[in-house]
């Protein structure tokens, strides 16, 4: 079905946004310059976001989800 599919792409990234801010976290951690670390944690909390966002986006019926976004 394709809602199933669709589902499943949305936890893949979710999985791979999760991914992405943990490698950015390990890379900020080491960054001595506040500003720059305060940047990447900044990148972090979106991959963060985004992973939010497709999680609670792939537990959505679609047509709930028009809905919301129409509104």
């Amino acid at each position: 079905m394709p809602e199933e599919r669709e589902m499943r792409d949305k936890a893949d990234l979710a999985k791979r946004y999760r991914r992405l801010a943990e490698e950015v976290r390990t890379i900020a951690q080491g960054i001595y310059d506040d500003e720059e670390r305060n940047r990447l944690m900044e990148v972090v909390n979106d991959y963060e976001q985004w992973a939010i966002v497709m999680e609670a986006t792939g537990r959505l019926n679609p047509r709930h989800l028009a809905l919301l976004i129409s509104n």
